[in-house]
């Protein structure tokens, strides 16, 4: 989805470029400009959201993990794991 909201504003700054008869090594400067620092953003952004679900994952395993060990305590009898 990041890659098909890249393209869509990537094309939209060359049309309002090119709609604004501003010459073609510009349009194509700016685009490509335009595209690289999207590129890396989105690369960010999916690096962070990664490590968010990654975290949210192993906080729910903790949690799990947790609520068996008391519940042996509980009961005395230990889960079989």
């Amino acid at each position: 989805m990041l890659t098909l909201i890249r393209r869509i504003i990537v094309l939209a700054i060359a049309a309002v470029g090119l709609a604004r008869e501003w010459p073609y090594e510009i349009v194509a400067l700016r685009a490509a400009g335009l595209w690289a620092i999207l590129y890396i953003c989105s690369l960010a952004l999916e690096l962070v959201l990664q490590h968010l679900s990654y975290s949210a994952l192993r906080s729910e395993h903790a949690k799990a993990d947790k609520a068996k060990s008391k519940a042996g305590e509980r009961t005395g009898v230990t889960p079989a794991a």
